[in-house]
């Protein structure tokens, strides 16, 4: 998972999947509310699919102010209520 990842059934770099217009939604945010995308993010919102849709459990570390907590409640405001409640 470091540089490139599987997407359907090729090689894709982490770089060409934020140039995709599917990872740049643009919904009327306020300042405080916008969230950059970067290849880091998708890594780990792709862990977080990954270990849930396998019900594996994750534990993200890292300094302060990396993200990780606006990873998991970006990732948890976009899963299905019932995935909520068994995280």
């Amino acid at each position: 998972m470091h540089e490139y990842h599987v997407d359907q059934q090729r090689w894709v770099s982490w770089r060409d999947m934020l140039l995709r217009p599917a990872s740049l939604k643009s919904q009327p945010q306020e300042g405080n509310q916008i969230i950059v995308p970067t290849t880091e993010s998708l890594k780990v919102a792709r862990m977080l699919r990954l270990c849930q849709s396998n019900r594996l459990p994750l534990l993200l570390i890292g300094p302060t102010g990396t993200g990780k907590s606006v990873s998991v409640q970006q990732f948890l405001r976009a899963a299905p209520r019932e995935v909520r409640t068994s995280i």
